[in-house]
Formats: structure tokens, C-alpha cells, sequence
């Protein structure tokens, strides 16, 4: 009796002892700060190095406004969003000792500071709020304003959850642009896709106004306008050429370029200037079949690119390029409802064949390589002119080739071949000081046209020899992966990620690789890729008859034991020494003898 007394209260006091312990240790933890622990795998909340790089040379003090409605306003789901967003820009701030002041501000108190934000291009914008089984519509401020001396404000219109994971990128890219004393210009050649005659006949015979030509590209424009980008779409011809101070010229689709505009394409490399060519041969259109399949009309494209292809050691291979590697997509046949097509030209890029160590394909884990051409190199072209090759993506090892069939195919045309062509580059980038292809020759004529009057008129006549300087050509096989039907779709970020790259690949070429690291630090998709057929047969035996199959073994195990018990051959002292081993039971059994001993 005396023992179990003194058992207990010693059990009292070691327990009276312990939570004093534990109160003390909490009192004196929560004083401390510790910061934040980010376990995201890109480190979305933690301030990257390239940032503190750039923003330890501040020497004027950047301005960040962040106006924002009250928490009671915003949606429910976003109640954190004003705490997330001010422990971010500490953060951010926290690296500019000092040069960065930061303001968060509710603009539906004041009417005037309405007003004022409405003159910056800050307004209120609609969100879903789902409350009490309802959906409603709130407007809301969440938008951030940055400052910096007597230059243009920048404006984030707006801040929300979705995008929060890329406003690091946000707030740095705009102020190293407004910083940055040069001009970050980029010129944009795209033609314009010209309306089918037949529609055009349709119009007029109705009496009315034929649609305009399309613009494919408006998308990317758009982007590039948004990351504060100089962005000159021009004609290329000679009332609107190349303008001299563009730091990256861009080419979608180019249609039969004439010999003067490969001649500007090879000066502007020569001079050190980035060139990103995106071109395919074969563009393709799907029409229904009387027996319920599809027809493909095919549309060959002439690229006009062949004189910089040869010369540089870099072009497109004929046949069409197809893979086993598909996504699946819903398209228009024969301009009806669109259905759910499959063909192996619309190509799905992994992350195991895109290039991890290249800024511009850092981070991204799809990609879709819709009717794109297989990219060529030839490796002694390149290596008598000195141009080094990078392939940044690659279809898989087990692509092939088909021959194209001018006017239309069949999707039995389309089917795979007995040999494959292994892994075929999508994407590369060429680097050096480029060879002059017109070397001891006049610059061609400009082909006549009528172009808008001259932007940046230029005078005629010989041009000046240059120096060369170490130029960028990226050249892409596919010009559908980037256009407004494929990219424009805010849903398309779920299955690939075409605008990530090309965004990329104009911040690495216009203002260096430092912003990609940044724009890095976002929630990617990751696509799982398909199993084989043999692991789906074995993860299906796994579901089906795994889990029934570890209960039977129990029961067999189980039913032993116990018969091993009824005959008599196995006891409980035998089990435990069998499960603990021998030395288990020997320490029972002097502790027992000890326990008899005090007793006695």
C-alpha cells in the first residue's frame, strides 16, 4: 500500500514538473522569431538570391503601394490573401536595406483615392465569393502600384490567390525595367492568316463585309506588353522595317520571306541581336468523312527560310513528325461542334525530354508540340562556322516519320512505322558570331508594297561593313504551339506550359537569365506520364487482389498459430521469446525475483 503511494506521488510531481517545463518553453519560443519554414518545392515563399542581387543595388528608394479591400469584403477563401501579400513584400524589401517602402491601403474608405487610383489604371474587379450554399459576385481592390522617381508607375491590377506564387517575379521584373536605362524593345513579324476565298465569295454574294485577315499571335503580344516590354509589330517590308534599336526580333510563321528580308535576318544576328524564328511546313485542317472518320487536308508552307537554313547548319526535316506521346484534344471538323481528336502529330512533350539546365526551359514540366516539324542539325555546317547548338526539348525515343501527301490524308497515314526515328529536337538555340551570307554581294532589293508609312526610315545605299558580334537564333518547328487558340485559353496552363517558354526564351534573349529563376518560383502542373501496358496489368492486380491477398496470409499465419497451440507445441512463454528473444525473458524473471525479495 505504502508503495503504490509513493508511486503516485512521485507520478504527481514528475507530471507537476514536466508541464512547468513545457509552459516555460512556450513562453520563452513565442517570443522568438523564427520566420517562416517554406517546404514548397520551388521555394515560393522564400526570397530568391537573384532578387536580393538585383535589389542590393537600389540606390533611389522604390514606392509599392498595395490597395486592397477589407478582409470582410473579400471573398471567404481569401481572408489570409492581405497578410500573405504584406509578408511577402517584407520579405522582399527586407534585402534592399532600406530603399524599399511599402504602403497597404484600403481605397474604398476614401472616395478621392478612388478617383486618383482610377488616373493610374487601378480599378475594382469582379470575383466569385461562395457563401451559405450561394454563388455571388463581390468587387474588390487587390491591386499593387510601383513607384520609382519621376518615371511611369507600374501597375499589378491584380493580386489573388492563383497568381500569388509568381508576384515576387511581378514586383522584380517591373522594377528592373523601370531601373533599367535602356530600352527594352521587341519587334514582332507575324503575317497576318488571309481570309479563304470561298468565305470571301460567300460574303459578298450576301452583300456584306468580308472578315479582315486574322491575327494569330495576340496573345503572346499581349504577355509581352504585360512584362512591361517595348513591343513593335511591323510589316518587314520597306515602309516599316526592322527597328535599329530592337534588342530581339521575333518571327511567327513567316510566309515566303523574299531575299531582302533574309538579308536583314542575317545583319541584325550580325550585329549581336536575338532572332526567334518559329516556323512549320505543314499546316493541317480536319474534315469529317462520310463513314465517320476524319480527313486531314493538308496545306503545304513555304517558309522562305531556306538560305539561312543552309547556311547556319540549322533548318526543318520534310517528312511530317509524329510521336506516341499524345494528348488528346477537342477540335473543329468541318466547322462544326469540336470533337475529341487523337492523331500522333499533336505531340506531348515531358518533362524528361525538355533540357533542365536552360533558363529558358527551367521549371516547365509540359509541353505541346501541336503539327510541329522535327528540327535538323548539321553538325559540319555548324562546326565550320563556329555556331554552337543547345536543344532545349525532344520527342520521345519512340517518334516516327511519314511522308506528306499534298491536298489530304488519312489518319491510317498517320500510323506508326516499324522503324523509329528516336528522339527528335523541337527547340534550339544557336549561339556565336554569325557568317555573312551575302558576303561581296549588293543587299537585295526591297520586293514593292503597300505598307504603312516608314517608322523608321532608313537611308538607301552600300551598307557598312560590320564587326561581328555573338547573335542568338532560336528556332522552333512548330508555329501552332504558341497561337491564340492553343495559348489563350486560361485552361491550358493544366496540361502544358508553350506560353512559360516562349516567355522565357524573350526574357533570357532581351534582359538576361536572371528574371527566370524568379518567374521559376510558380504551382506547375506535373502530368503523370502513361504506363505501359504491362504496369497497368500489375497495378490492376495490386487494386483487385493485393489487399485480399494480405488478409488471406494473415489468416493462414494466424490459423497455424493457433493449431500449433491446440496441439501443444507452442506456448505462450515460447511466442514472447520467439518475438522478443531470450534475453526479454531473463530480465522478466529477475525482475520478479527482486520484487519477491522486497516482500519478503
Amino acid at each position: 500500500m505504502n508503495e503504490r503511494y509513493y508511486y503516485w506521488l512521485r507520478f504527481a510531481i514528475f507530471a507537476v514538473i514536466i508541464s512547468a517545463i513545457i509552459i516555460v518553453l512556450n513562453l520563452f519560443v513565442l517570443r522568438l522569431n523564427w520566420g517562416r519554414w517554406d517546404l514548397t518545392k520551388n521555394k515560393i515563399y522564400t526570397v530568391s538570391p537573384t532578387s536580393s542581387k538585383i535589389l542590393s543595388g537600389l540606390k533611389v528608394p522604390v514606392n509599392i503601394e498595395y490597395y486592397v479591400s477589407s478582409s470582410d469584403k473579400l471573398p471567404a477563401e481569401w481572408k489570409d490573401l492581405q497578410q500573405q501579400v504584406n509578408d511577402k513584400l517584407k520579405e522582399i524589401a527586407s534585402v534592399t536595406n532600406g530603399k524599399m517602402k511599402i504602403e497597404i491601403m484600403n481605397p474604398t474608405l476614401d472616395e478621392e483615392w478612388k478617383k486618383r487610383l482610377q488616373s493610374k489604371g487601378v480599378s475594382p474587379f469582379a470575383v466569385k465569393a461562395y457563401e451559405k450554399d450561394q454563388i455571388s459576385s463581390k468587387i474588390i481592390f487587390s491591386s499593387i502600384v510601383i513607384s520609382y522617381k519621376d518615371k511611369k508607375d507600374e501597375v499589378i491590377s491584380q493580386v489573388i490567390p492563383s497568381t500569388f506564387a509568381n508576384l515576387e517575379y511581378e514586383v522584380i521584373s517591373r522594377i528592373v525595367k523601370m531601373t533599367s536605362d535602356q530600352k527594352q524593345i521587341v519587334a514582332i513579324y507575324a503575317p497576318l492568316e488571309p481570309v479563304e476565298p470561298w468565305m470571301v465569295q460567300m460574303y459578298m454574294q450576301m452583300g456584306r463585309q468580308p472578315p479582315q485577315p486574322k491575327d494569330n499571335y495576340q496573345t503572346i503580344t499581349k504577355v509581352m506588353e504585360e512584362q512591361n516590354y517595348e513591343v513593335v509589330k511591323i510589316n518587314f517590308n520597306k515602309e516599316d522595317p526592322l527597328p535599329k534599336d530592337a534588342t530581339t526580333f521575333i518571327i511567327m510563321n513567316p510566309k515566303e520571306l523574299s531575299d531582302r528580308q533574309v538579308y536583314e535576318v542575317n545583319k541584325f544576328l550580325q550585329k549581336g541581336g536575338n532572332v526567334i524564328i518559329c516556323a512549320q511546313l505543314y499546316s493541317y485542317k480536319l474534315r469529317g468523312s462520310p463513314d465517320g472518320g476524319v480527313f486531314i487536308e493538308t496545306v503545304e508552307n513555304k517558309t522562305g527560310l531556306e538560305k539561312i537554313f543552309t547556311g547556319f547548319g540549322v533548318g526543318l526535316k520534310e517528312k511530317i513528325l509524329c510521336d506516341e506521346s499524345v494528348l488528346p484534344m477537342s477540335m473543329p471538323i468541318s466547322g462544326e461542334q469540336p470533337v475529341p481528336v487523337k492523331l500522333p502529330h499533336q505531340m506531348m512533350i515531358t518533362d524528361k525530354f525538355i533540357k533542365k539546365d536552360s533558363p529558358m526551359t527551367q521549371h516547365i514540366s509540359n509541353l505541346l508540340y501541336l503539327w510541329g516539324n522535327a528540327v535538323q542539325i548539321d553538325e559540319k555546317k555548324l562546326a565550320s562556322t563556329g555556331l554552337k547548338t543547345d536543344i532545349l526539348f525532344t520527342t520521345t525515343d519512340k517518334s516516327w516519320f511519314v511522308n506528306f501527301k499534298k491536298s489530304e490524308m488519312k489518319t491510317d497515314d498517320f500510323k506508326p512505322v516499324t522503324k523509329r526515328a528516336g528522339e527528335q529536337a523541337g527547340g534550339v538555340v544557336v549561339t556565336g558570331k554569325f557568317p555573312d551570307l551575302y558576303q561581296g554581294k549588293q543587299a537585295p532589293e526591297w520586293q514593292k508594297s503597300e505598307g504603312r508609312p516608314n517608322r523608321y526610315p532608313r537611308k538607301e545605299g552600300k551598307e557598312p561593313k560590320l564587326d561581328p558580334s555573338k547573335g542568338r537564333l532560336i528556332l522552333f518547328g512548330s508555329t501552332k504551339m504558341f497561337e491564340d487558340d492553343l495559348i489563350g485559353n486560361q485552361y491550358s496552363l493544366q496540361y502544358f506550359q508553350n506560353i512559360f517558354l516562349f516567355v522565357n526564351t524573350v526574357d533570357v534573349l532581351t534582359v538576361g537569365e536572371d528574371l527566370i529563376n524568379i518567374r521559376g518560383k510558380t504551382f506547375l502542373p506535373v502530368r503523370f506520364q502513361q504506363p505501359s501496358n504491362g504496369e497497368m496489368l500489375f497495378w490492376r492486380i495490386m487494386v483487385l487482389a493485393g489487399i485480399p491477398l494480405i488478409f488471406i496470409i494473415f489468416g493462414i499465419v494466424r490459423s497455424i498459430v493457433r493449431r500449433q497451440f491446440k496441439a501443444g507445441r507452442l506456448s505462450n512463454r515460447s511466442l514472447i521469446q520467439y518475438i522478443m528473444g531470450k534475453s526479454f525473458l531473463k530480465e522478466e524473471e529477475e525482475e520478479e525475483k527482486q520484487r519477491g525479495d522486497i516482500n519478503e
